[in-house]
């Protein structure tokens, strides 16, 4: 379930980036930097999970 949810969050973080590329060039350079953050954060978290889950096999 908590694997569902981070991975949708993860997919809908992508799509928002893409899908919003163009007006995020307008929002602060903040707002850019917390997404990529975001992003980083959100990878490493899945990234660590699924290398658990390959050695847990």
């Amino acid at each position: 379930m908590v694997t569902k949810l981070i991975a949708l969050a993860f997919i809908a973080i992508v799509l928002g980036r893409v899908l919003l590329g163009a007006r995020l060039r307008e929002l602060s350079a903040w707002f850019h930097r917390f997404i990529d953050v975001t992003l980083v954060v959100l990878a490493v978290v899945y990234g660590t999970w699924l290398v658990r889950l390959l050695l847990s096999r």
